[in-house]
């Protein structure tokens, strides 16, 4: 069996190469800047170990999108050390990262500063802050000199620069994303349906994970199997339109990460969902956030996901909130 990580190298001149056939751009005439956004993602509905048609392993998720997080970077071309990027506020490294990293694939003698407005997320939670920072970074650079860059390139380019990437920057499509390798597994050619999320971070006096600094499960046999039947449940779950299957999928996933990544009050997290109607329960695998999910398309689940909530909040957990997730287009 060819290695979980062998499929995810590839050579220099491989990761150049979807770049090099594009002609050199100006920014856009009277444009004195470029504008991008991103949302952000609440955790995942599935998150494992897949093998492909071949055999070959790869870790990979599905995002739970978050649309009302959202990032918005702007970019202002202007003089400095060629392919250097300032960036405000300053310690948002890995967005000044990634627009040098799509400058030296385009445009290589040009600088400037990136201005980045996140949405409050605090890093480490499993919300995609650092993600949607490069991502809108990524489109401020893009946006400003007019660059033909789909979403297949941000979605290297966004790797390269932080290690690891959610699928937030393929915004409306459901796909099943090697998120170290930066592709796209399986593209499931549907939208999400329309699901109520009450979420809260189990763990808040932790301070979030270090993503990168923690190592990821090594999945055994039995778990990659596992993991091929949650898959072909989420095939039919949104094929069908069964938020209710989908949040079987998501809760049986975070089960199997309880054994690398434990979420605290688990447990009483599934109790609360079937009190209160709750379909089921997800997690960020990389993070401290949960989420209970309800069917946005039955009358009366708002009201249901508020009482959860409330219930949320009677037992500890500090400021539950309330949110809808469903497909985006362009960040929006």
């Amino acid at each position: 069996m060819t290695s979980l990580m062998a499929t995810c190298d590839v050579t220099d001149d491989a990761r150049r190469a979807p770049f090099d056939t594009f002609p050199l751009h100006q920014p856009l005439v009277g444009r004195r800047f470029g504008h991008g956004q991103s949302i952000g993602h609440h955790g995942e509905l599935l998150q494992g170990t897949f093998e492909d048609s071949d055999g070959l392993r790869h870790r990979a998720l599905v995002t739970l999108p978050l649309p009302g997080l959202v990032t918005h970077a702007y970019f202002h071309p202007g003089p400095g050390a060629p392919g250097r990027v300032t960036v405000k506020p300053a310690w948002k490294r890995k967005a000044a990262a990634a627009a040098e990293l799509i400058l030296s694939r385009y445009l290589p003698t040009a600088s400037g500063e990136l201005v980045i407005h996140g949405a409050g997320a605090q890093p480490g939670l499993g919300l995609g802050s650092s993600t949607s920072d490069v991502t809108a970074a990524l489109r401020a650079v893009a946006d400003c000199y007019a660059l033909p860059v789909t979403a297949a390139d941000l979605a290297r380019l966004a790797v390269e620069a932080e290690g690891a990437s959610d699928s937030v920057m393929l915004d409306s499509q459901v796909v099943l994303f090697a998120h170290r390798c930066g592709h796209v597994l399986e593209s499931f050619n549907r939208l999400l349906p329309h699901i109520v999320v009450v979420g809260c971070d189990t763990d808040p006096d932790r301070g979030g994970v270090d993503t990168l600094g923690f190592r990821p499960p090594e999945h055994t046999a039995a778990e990659i199997g596992e993991f091929r039947c949650l898959l072909g449940l989420l095939r039919h779950g949104l094929s069908t339109g069964s938020v209710s299957l989908l949040a079987k999928v998501a809760e049986a996933s975070a089960r199997i990460n309880q054994r690398y990544l434990p979420t605290r009050e688990f447990d009483n997290l599934s109790t609360i969902a079937r009190e209160t109607g709750g379909l089921g329960i997800q997690v960020s695998h990389s993070g401290t956030v949960a989420g209970i999910l309800f069917d946005g398309s039955v009358p009366g689940a708002v009201s249901r996901a508020e009482d959860c909530q409330r219930i949320l909040r009677k037992r500890g957990f500090e400021d539950p909130w309330v949110f809808h997730s469903h497909s985006v287009k362009d960040g929006r």
